[in-house]
């Protein structure tokens, strides 16, 4: 009797071992699955991270291109205001210089003998 007492006890350890076995198999089976879910997680993060990663270098690549062209432009605009401004200058030069030969050819014009002094103002 003493020996079947042995025996179940044996028995039960054996048996509480197995099912202790089992259910620490489980629990890495579903640690396992939790691992492979999390590796793809990240690797799905890190794809996504490489992708900001180029847009932001295309962003950065887009704003100096685009600050390149404002800097040209901006050269652009102050090149035409200075050659405005010459021009403005030469058609004041060329202005004053027509008007001193319209005086002179008016002033020649009656200051010929015989020439009489208009009677009403002289318009272009």
């Amino acid at each position: 009797f003493c020996s079947l007492t042995e025996e179940q006890r044996k028995e039960e350890i054996v048996v509480m071992l197995e099912e202790e076995n089992r259910n620490l198999h489980q629990v890495v089976t579903e640690q396992e699955s939790q691992l492979a879910e999390q590796s793809k997680f990240i690797s799905e993060l890190q794809e996504t991270i490489n992708q900001l990663r180029a847009e932001v270098v295309n962003t950065r690549l887009c704003l100096l291109e685009q600050k390149q062209a404002q800097k040209e432009i901006q050269s652009q605009a102050e090149a035409l205001q200075h050659n405005a401004l010459q021009t403005r200058v030469a058609l004041e030069h060329i202005t004053n210089k027509f008007e001193r030969y319209r005086n002179k050819i008016i002033q020649a014009t009656f200051n010929v003998e015989g020439s009489q002094e208009p009677t009403a103002e002289l318009t272009d």
